[in-house]
C-alpha cells in the first residue's frame, strides 16, 4: 500500500507491480498523478493514521509505503507498528528524520557543520531566540514539506510576517530560523544497507524566490562538489545512521557549498523526490526504487554504484496563477531529441494558485547529455519553443525559470544559492 499519489511515486508503484504485487494508492485527491499505476486508487486521506490502519487492514497489506514524503512516512511507520507490518525504521526515528529541531540537534551531536538555528511556537519567542543572528534567515514550518510556509527575510522587521507564514504551515505549530548559508545547494542520494551508508550521487540544485517562497527549479547530475567529497559526504551520512540505528533505508541529505566546505541543512531517511530516481539510474545503475523495496521487506539491499560520464538535467517547469488548459510543444521537442521525457502534473480545468508553491509547478523535463554544455543548450532550445496556456488562451509559462550557464555551478566560485527568476 503506498500512501500519496505524486508523481515519484508512480515508478516505485509500476516496480511493485513488476515484483508481482498488487497495489493500493491511498491519496484524498480524485487524479492523483500516480492514480493510473496503481490496481487501486482508495480517495481518502493518507494522512489519517486510523483510516490508513483501517485500509491496510482491510486489504491484507504486506508493508505500507511512502517513500519520497516526509510527513507521510511518519504515518506509514505508525499504521505499520500498528498491525505488525515489516517498516524501514520505528515511528520514533520517523519523527526525528522529519523534524527539522531533531535534524539540527542530532548534526550538531555527531559534529556536521550546520547554520545556527532556533525553534518557536511563539513569536515573541522567536524574536528574542535570533536576536544575535546574522542576516538574512530562513524561517520555515518544523515540519513542513514541498517548500510550504518557508520565507527569506533580510531584517528583523519581516521576521514577525515570516513566523506566521510558517506557523500556518505547520501541523505540530512550531517554526524553525536559521541563518541563511549562501553558496551552491547540492542534494546528495545515498543508501544504508545493513547499517552501512553508501553515496549513490549528489545532483546541483538551483532554486529561485518566488512570492510563494523558494522553490526549486532545477537539479544537474551528477555533481563535481559530491563526486570530490564523497568520503566526507558518506562519512557524514553513516554518522547520522549511527546516531539513529538505521539498519536499511534511503537517506537524502542536503548542503550548502562554496566550491570546497560544506553545510548540511537538512536531512529525510527516504528517498529524494522529484526524478532523482531516474538520474541516479541512468548515472550510477543503482535501482533506489527496488533496493527501498527491499528495505521495506526487510532485505539488506546490495549497494553498487558505478561512475558515469552522462549527465542528466531536471528541468522543474512554473507558471502564473490560474485555470491550466494546456503545454504546447511537448511532442515535437521530445521527437527531435531535446528532451527525453516530459511528466505533465496539470489537466485541463486545474487551478493554480499561490498557498503553496507546489502548486505552480505544471511539468518536469527530463534532458540527457554528454556533458553540461550539452544539457544546457537543450534546455534553451526547450524554453524557446514551449507554451502554457490557460483557459483564455493568455499565455502562464514562466520561461525565464530555467537553468542557464551563467548561473550553473562548473567547479570553482561562490554566489547566492537563490537566483531571481
Amino acid at each position: 500500500m503506498v500512501l500519496c499519489g505524486i508523481a515519484a511515486h508512480t515508478e516505485f508503484i509500476r516496480c511493485l507491480k513488476r515484483r508481482g504485487f498488487s497495489t493500493i494508492l491511498v491519496d484524498y485527491l480524485e487524479h492523483p498523478p500516480a492514480a493510473d499505476a496503481a490496481d487501486l486508487h482508495i480517495q481518502e486521506s493518507a494522512f489519517d493514521l486510523e483510516t490508513v490502519i483501517r485500509i491496510a487492514r482491510q486489504h491484507h497489506a504486506k508493508f505500507i509505503a511512502a517513500p519520497c514524503i516526509d510527513q507521510v512516512n511518519i504515518i506509514a511507520c505508525k499504521a505499520s507498528e500498528a498491525l505488525g507490518l515489516s517498516c524501514l525504521y520505528s515511528s520514533e526515528i520517523a519523527l526525528k528524520v522529519t523534524d527539522k529541531y531533531e535534524m539540527k540537534k542530532i548534526m550538531h551531536r555527531v559534529g556536521i557543520p550546520t547554520a545556527r538555528f532556533a525553534r518557536a511556537r511563539e513569536k515573541g519567542s522567536l524574536e528574542r531566540d535570533v536576536g544575535g543572528f546574522r542576516y538574512p534567515l530562513i524561517v520555515k514550518p518544523i515540519d513542513g514539506f514541498a517548500s510550504a510556509g518557508v520565507s527569506k527575510i533580510d531584517a528583523p522587521c519581516e521576521l514577525a510576517q515570516a513566523f506566521d507564514c510558517a506557523l500556518a504551515a505547520s501541523s505540530r505549530g512550531e517554526v524553525i530560523a536559521e541563518e541563511f548559508l549562501s553558496g551552491y545547494e547540492l542534494s546528495v542520494y545515498a543508501f544504508i544497507s545493513n547499517g552501512r551508508a553508501r553515496v549513490v550521487m549528489g545532483a546541483d540544485r538551483y532554486t529561485y524566490i518566488s512570492d510563494a517562497g523558494i522553490r526549486c527549479y532545477a537539479t544537474l547530475a551528477p555533481s563535481m562538489i559530491a563526486s570530490r567529497q564523497i568520503e566526507r559526504i558518506e562519512g557524514m551520512v553513516q554518522d547520522i545512521a549511527d546516531e539513529l540505528a538505521i539498519r536499511d533505508s534511503p537517506f537524502f541529505i542536503q548542503f550548502f557549498h562554496d566550491g570546497d566546505s560544506l553545510w548540511a541543512t537538512e536531512f529525510a531517511g527516504r528517498m529524494g523526490g522529484g526524478f532523482s530516481y531516474f538520474t541516479t539510474l541512468r548515472n550510477t545503475g543503482f535501482d533506489l526504487m527496488n533496493a527501498t523495496i527491499d528495505a521495506y521487506l526487510g532485505i539488506p539491499p546490495n549497494v553498487t554504484v558505478a561512475s558515469s560520464r552522462n549527465v542528466s538535467l531536471i528541468e522543474i517547469l512554473y507558471s502564473d496563477y490560474g485555470v491550466f488548459d494546456r503545454l504546447d510543444g511537448v511532442k515535437e521537442l521530445i521527437d527531435e531529441g531535446v528532451v527525453d521525457e516530459f511528466f505533465l502534473y496539470k489537466n485541463s480545468g486545474d487551478e493554480i494558485t499561490p498557498e503553496k508553491p507546489a502548486r505552480a509547478r505544471i511539468a518536469t523535463a527530463v534532458i540527457n547529455g554528454n556533458d553540461m554544455e550539452d544539457v544546457l543548450k537543450k534546455a534553451e532550445v526547450m524554453m524557446g519553443r514551449l507554451e502554457a496556456y490557460d483557459v483564455h488562451g493568455k499565455e502562464i509559462l514562466l520561461k525565464d525559470v530555467y537553468l542557464k550557464r551563467s548561473n550553473a555551478f562548473c567547479g570553482t566560485g561562490n554566489i547566492s544559492h537563490v537566483a531571481k527568476a
